[in-house]
């Protein structure tokens, strides 16, 4: 975990290359290395208030 570890805020660790946050089972959102939310990317995406689906929004308006 020595890798997550030395991530600076605001980045996302994608821990199995060539596939985006959709293709995983499960994601886990990390707030200042607490567990914020966790489930998989449509059920977050979809929840009132998640980071990830704020973030995703953000993401979607570039």
């Amino acid at each position: 975990m020595s890798y997550l570890s030395g991530m600076r805020p605001g980045e996302v660790a994608n821990l199995r290359r060539g596939c985006r946050a959709e293709c995983h089972d499960r994601v886990i959102v990390l707030d200042q290395g607490t567990v914020r939310e966790q489930g998989s990317f449509d059920e977050l995406v979809a929840a009132d208030g998640s980071l990830l689906g704020e973030l995703y929004a953000l993401a979607q308006d570039r």
